[in-house]
């Protein structure tokens, strides 16, 4: 239960205003409309998908099961289509369980969830510090 709660907050806080105010950006950052894909310091894989900004840009991150899937697809990034027009950035990370976090071990997708879950495992406080990494 504390996970579903964690998650939750994850996903309602989505949006987080970094700047505002300055010429809104025209190109995007991959024409074709590709997710980039870019690595922290730490080493936590995140995507990014929008307008190329000149500077610090408000974010809305998008969760659904791996970077490209999240991002790539319209259907999921109908916020970030519409927010991107207003300067935003869309931000994806791969979910546990989906993408480069499946785990040979383990069923994939919200199967892995489960499987983790059953084993007693916190996987939502790690996926919410990679997130933080991504945005910082």
């Amino acid at each position: 239960m504390r996970f579903g709660i964690a998650l939750g907050l994850v996903l309602a806080l989505t949006a987080v205003e970094c700047s505002s105010g300055a010429e809104r950006p025209t190109d995007l950052i991959h024409p074709q409309g590709e997710a980039v894909v870019l690595e922290t310091p730490e080493g936590v894989r995140f995507g990014i998908w929008g307008k190329d900004p000149t500077y610090p840009a408000p974010v809305l991150f998008v969760f659904s099961s791996t970077i490209q899937e999240s991002l790539e697809d319209p259907y999921f990034r109908q916020c970030g289509n519409a927010l991107s027009e207003e300067g935003y950035l869309c931000v994806s990370l791969d979910l546990p369980g989906h993408g480069l976090e499946k785990r040979k071990t383990e069923p994939g997708g919200l199967a892995a969830w489960r499987h983790r879950s059953d084993q007693g495992e916190d996987f939502v406080t790690p996926f919410v510090e990679k997130a933080k990494s991504a945005l910082d």
